[in-house]
């Protein structure tokens, strides 16, 4: 039961600051062009990316060990958020 509230809370955690960072992406998007396209693009381009992946997760959770994939793919995003960041700091977003 230890191993399990470990491993919700992390995911709940890493949920919350993916999803910050979403809305204030929306927020950005909304201050610099204030169009709904924009906005209805920006969520298009999030979802394709899980379309195509939610068609080989199956296959690869059963594959691999599922800790070590739930770690890589919260790197991932983590990677993402902080590419993100640093475009924008640099003003290259």
């Amino acid at each position: 039961m230890r191993t399990f509230l470990i491993i919700w809370s992390g995911q709940f955690i890493s949920g919350i600051g993916s999803n910050m960072s979403i809305f204030a992406l929306f927020l950005w998007i909304w201050q610099f062009n204030e169009t709904a396209t924009a906005i209805a693009l920006l969520t298009f381009f999030f979802q394709l990316p899980q379309i195509f992946v939610s068609l080989f997760s199956g296959i690869l959770v059963d594959y691999f060990n599922r800790k070590h994939l739930m770690i890589l793919g919260d790197t991932c995003v983590a990677l993402c958020i902080i590419t993100t960041g640093l475009l924008y700091s640099t003003n290259h977003l």
